[in-house]
């Protein structure tokens, strides 16, 4: 038997835990402490086992995620190897002198290598996948049947529920790169190049990558999530910082504008300067550009139907910038004598630089200042130039987008994304958010959702963004909930007699997302105190260090594999966690929404926020007025945190949202600005200081914002503090 180690492979002074055991030439077993987790073997190519061409060769060397050691051999036009690391495997197929092959459709492959079985070993799977990633899930790993595949599929992770995961996904070409049933073996899972595609370049390679984590789901798919990053660096992004108003599906003003849309935005911003509400962009939906042939984009200019003064100008007089919305192009577009295009009627692919370059430029001069490119299933799928004619088509579509975005400073959302389109982003600065929900529906009832997300009495696939946020946050993508009514009557509003039943439970989830917060309400009918439970008096969002996610332990219970909450939807995980890290320490903040049955958390729970040795109180907020909030009316102190927070069964109604807080060694605990969902946010705290007696915070916002703090003092009295910032906005409080 043949037995990598990886630590003898890296050159490691300890033992590794993961291995590749090889019981024949071409069968391997993959372990983890001797354990098998997998068992495959085998390539195939248009259908067909190969046989090796020749003997295995040795390979080593070095590259970003350190060194390695493994082999390779030749199966006629395909070669195979595999490469150890300290903590990964990678698996790689080349095609030295490219392919071509028959078409297998978007569920099948093209090639295979390697193939992964299931063992006898009890293990769940946690599979991203579908059209928003919206049929991501946590279930019990029995083989290929247990995990999205195909176009639709996405990374998936290994767990036992004690600790160890195993991460797997493409590490290269990952709008080509795919997985489904293997040929050789339907209940095993084989990697390769996705079928639709026929023409395979010379020198082309897909690379699948295993990552093992041994400190939990989380932790594991943030350590491959890194990896593929590469050193990517992503820009801020202006709608992750600041409030937006938005008109995107679901909300008030979605193809139902007063008058016209010049008119209807300035009547929104007339009327936020009047309740102050710091709106500081719009999302301008699909609604303002024309549209030609397969309802694609004909010409990406605003319409004098939309605004008969024209748009230029608008962002100045507004004094807010845009999010402009795009989706796939018809056939008929007015650019395609100017530009190269892949022509496929009803629709086109626009194929060269200089058309982005062009496009985004036009758009930024007018106050563009995030690109979303809706509809990318539609395109992916709906066009051989992306799935047919190259390999690589995929590829050099959205990374032509991203560099002509990377140009003029503006970034980009991906909508309707497909899993393996968000992997792509990690190659494309300019991507920085994800739609991680489904549109808006303040109905409640929509049927465009995908079961099982759609269930009474809330669309939940519209505000569980739980799992799909991981891997965004993995990835240094910010999760985009869609936008929110926060009021729950809204006469006049384009989609009859609906309401929003639950919208201080949407905003909470809007928040604790860092990602944008975007409202869409019409005018009269904002509720101002709950919107600025998500933002200083400027607009600056006030959010947590990460995106909240779903607990550990959830994805455990779901996967039969260990305790966790009980979800009262299947999916729907019901607890979510994120925190907040200021000067060293942690803020924890746990969202609670459709728990089943009650659960005692615990600090391990919270895995892989650490928060540190010693004392830490836990505390949570009644629904109650701002004013409220603001004396500590409705603060509950829970005591210890060690000694876990007893969670009752709730659902979106009566949401819980706790925080814990870390004891400082004098005694006091710093609990933040009680009328925010996130009271310790980076924004709004810079910095924390103690001595033997007192307790400093130095605060920023607004200017000549008035800002209330919360302590807790030694002997278990609340005190609250009260601050006006300077005209820089800026503010110190000392207690003690």
């Amino acid at each position: 038997m043949r037995h990598l180690l990886l630590a003898c492979i890296a050159g490691a002074a300890r033992g590794s835990r993961l291995a590749i055991d090889f019981s024949t030439d071409e069968a391997f077993s993959i372990t983890i402490d001797g354990t098998q987790w997998l068992h495959g073997g085998g390539a195939s190519l248009r259908q067909q086992r190969l046989r090796p061409s020749g003997p295995w060769r040795p390979i080593k060397g070095a590259d970003a995620r350190g060194k390695y050691k493994g082999r390779a051999r030749r199966y006629g036009a395909l070669e195979a190897s595999y490469a150890l690391y300290d903590n990964a495997v990678v698996f790689t197929q080349r095609f030295p002198d490219g392919a071509t092959v028959s078409p297998r459709g978007v569920e099948g492959l093209a090639s295979e290598w390697p193939v992964l079985g299931p063992s006898a070993q009890r293990l769940g799977v946690l599979t991203f996948g579908g059209r928003f990633m919206e049929t991501s899930r946590a279930t019990k790993w029995t083989g290929a049947g247990s995990v999205e595949s195909g176009a639709y599929g996405g990374p998936f992770v290994l767990f036992d529920g004690k600790g160890d995961a195993l991460v797997v996904s493409a590490a290269t070409e990952f709008a080509a790169h795919s997985h489904a049933a293997s040929t050789q073996n339907a209940s095993a899972v084989a990697f390769g190049v996705l079928g639709s595609v026929t023409k395979i370049p010379r020198g082309f390679a897909v690379a699948t990558v295993l990552t093992l984590g041994q400190e939990g789901i989380t932790s594991a798919v943030r350590t491959h999530g890194r990896a593929l990053l590469a050193g990517t660096v992503r820009p801020p992004d202006y709608a992750t910082r600041y409030l937006g108003y938005s008109t995107d599906n679901g909300a008030y003003y979605y193809y139902n504008p007063s008058k016209d849309y010049g008119t209807t935005l300035r009547a929104v911003r007339a009327y936020a300067q009047r309740e102050r509400i710091p709106y500081r962009y719009a999302l301008l939906d699909s609604w303002w550009y024309e549209k030609g042939s397969g309802d694609g984009v004909r010409n990406w200019s605003c319409t004098a139907q939309a605004f008969p003064q024209g748009c230029q100008g608008l962002s100045e007089e507004l004094d807010w910038r845009f999010m402009l919305h795009n989706r796939q192009w018809s056939s008929d577009n007015v650019y395609r004598g100017a530009y190269d295009f892949a022509v496929e009627p009803p629709l086109a692919l626009p194929l060269e630089q200089r058309f982005w370059d062009d496009l985004m430029r036009n758009a930024s001069d007018w106050g563009m200042i995030v690109y979303e490119q809706d509809w990318l299933y539609t395109e992916f799928l709906g066009l051989n130039a992306t799935l047919l004619q190259s390999a690589t088509g995929a590829r050099k579509w959205l990374t032509q987008m991203s560099t002509a975005a990377s140009r003029v400073g503006v970034t980009v959302q991906y909508c309707m994304e497909m899993a393996r389109l968000v992997l792509q982003s990690a190659t494309l600065p300019a991507v920085t958010q994800i739609r991680a929900s489904d549109d808006y529906n303040p109905a409640g009832d929509s049927g465009n959702c995908t079961p099982p997300a759609c269930n009474p009495p809330v669309q939940v696939d519209t505000y569980y963004i739980g799992t799909t946020s991981l891997l965004a946050w993995a990835l240094d993508l910010a999760p985009s909930k869609d936008s929110f009514w926060s009021t729950s009557a809204q006469p006049g509003n384009p989609y009859g007699d609906v309401a929003e039943r639950y919208p201080a439970m949407q905003a909470a989830v809007a928040a604790l997302s860092r990602g944008p917060v975007q409202v869409s309400d019409g005018v009269g009918y904002s509720d101002r105190e709950l919107i600025m439970r998500t933002c200083d008096e400027a607009g600056r969002l006030l959010q947590p260090s990460r995106p909240a996610t779903a607990l550990d332990a959830a994805f455990h219970r779901s996967a039969g594999v260990g305790d966790g909450p009980l979800a009262r939807f299947p999916n729907v995980l019901p607890i979510t966690a994120t925190h907040t890290r200021i000067d060293g320490w942690k803020w924890a903040h746990i969202l609670v929404i459709n728990l089943e049955e009650p659960f005692m958390l615990l600090p391990a729970h919270l895995r892989p926020t650490d928060l540190g040795a010693g004392e830490h109180v836990a505390y949570s907020l009644a629904a109650a007025s701002t004013a409220s909030q603001r004396r500590g009316d409705a603060l509950s102190v829970l005591g210890d945190f060690r000694d876990g927070i007893a969670i009752p069964a709730c659902g979106a109604g009566d949401f819980r949202l706790y925080h814990v807080a870390p004891r400082l060694a004098n005694g006091w605990a710093y609990l933040g600005e009680l009328s925010k969902f996130v009271p310790v946010a980076e924004a709004r705290t810079r910095s924390l200081r103690f001595d033997v007696n007192s307790v400093s915070v130095s605060l920023s916002g607004a200017a000549s914002e008035e800002v209330v703090v919360t302590f807790l003092a030694p002997n278990g009295t609340v005190v609250s503090a009260e601050c006006v910032l300077s005209a820089a906005g800026l503010g110190e409080v000392i207690v003690g």
